[in-house]
């Protein structure tokens, strides 16, 4: 359940070409990933860098260590320019004992998020949220078993997910960071050190790199791949780079610096 944050090419496939999209269908198209720690191992970030039609959309999400994470808006759309429209979740896994956790959560709506108008704020609350197969007890076994989602994957690894029989891959990659992470924080605090703690931005909160940037970029002969890693990279960069910066300003710092590099 914590991992689930970091393995973004879980929505290619569950999500969306095994069975129906559960969110649109922009999320089966392969993207390009990057996971990256954060700045005094606080945590992790990834940027996950699409096309769809003509828009490269690029998606930010992070995890503070140990159990913090923060998807961007699953319902968004690329069907327009948007700069840094933030979190859809906020969220918590809680461990309760050695096989069971739970998950404390927020959904967010604003005007900059679901603009499609998909969610549905009268579903949320006590085991129940807006979107697809989180829970175990919103839908039949058969039904489960038809259209799988999160909670159906998780619970088909057992009670505890023995990790010596699994074949981490390259798209692994920020399920086996976390874990390397989590071990060395659990050995430094049993050592007696302090867990790293975030910096907090100009207006005194801990910012977060969630969000998307979704921008015009017609599809040319320039190899497809290779321009969405060199863009993924350098939108990351500059989501990262205005950490600091204050809420109220930071959205539009991101699109002018995105834009120059789109002119340049």
């Amino acid at each position: 359940m914590n991992e689930n944050p970091l393995a973004p090419y879980h929505s290619v496939f569950l999500h969306t070409r095994s069975t129906v999209p559960h969110f649109n269908p922009a999320w089966g198209k392969l993207a390009v990933v990057e996971w990256h720690r954060m700045k005094g191992r606080t945590g992790i970030y990834l940027t996950n860098c699409r096309r769809w039609n003509e828009y490269i959309w690029l998606r930010t999400a992070q995890l503070h260590m140990p159990s913090f994470a923060q998807p961007p808006d699953i319902f968004q759309d690329a069907d327009r320019g948007k700069f840094f429209p933030r979190a859809g979740i906020t969220k918590w896994v809680v461990p309760i004992d050695d096989t069971n956790s739970k998950i404390v959560a927020w959904r967010h709506y604003s005007d900059h998020l679901d603009l499609g108008g998909r969610g549905d704020r009268s579903n949320v609350g006590l085991n129940k949220v807006d979107f697809l197969g989180q829970t175990g007890i919103e839908r039949s076994y058969k039904e489960g078993q038809r259209i799988p989602s999160d909670y159906e994957a998780q619970v088909s690894q057992g009670p505890i997910a023995i990790h010596k029989l699994e074949h981490l891959g390259q798209t692994d990659n920020g399920v086996a960071l976390l874990r390397t992470m989590l071990r060395r924080a659990i050995r430094d605090v049993k050592a007696g050190k302090e867990p790293p703690r975030p910096s907090k931005n100009a207006d005194g909160h801990v910012p977060t790199m969630t969000g998307s940037v979704i921008v015009k970029v017609p599809i040319s002969n320039v190899d497809d791949r290779m321009m969405r890693r060199d863009l993924g990279h350098k939108f990351g960069a500059i989501v990262a780079d205005t950490l600091p910066l204050p809420q109220s300003e930071r959205a539009n710092v991101i699109e002018r610096r995105v834009r120059e590099v789109l002119d340049t």
